[in-house]
């Protein structure tokens, strides 16, 4: 079980400024259904920072060995 700051719940402006992204980016991706998880409270958006942390490994991109 995450405890602490794990599982912090970020607005996605808050999500933005910790990606440096753009609100309106974060915005379009839940449109197209890509970028990390979120919750969606109601009619409110929320982001857990573990998501968006496992997001970021998921996407990490490997240096090709010579």
């Amino acid at each position: 079980m995450l405890v602490g700051q794990e599982q912090e719940l970020m607005t996605p402006a808050e999500a933005a400024e910790f990606l440096r992204l753009s609100p309106d980016t974060l915005r379009q991706w839940r449109h197209l259904r890509k970028g990390p998880k979120y919750l969606k409270l109601g009619s409110k958006v929320m982001y857990r920072k573990c998501e968006i942390i496992l997001w970021l490994d998921e996407i990490s991109v490997a240096p090709k060995k010579c």
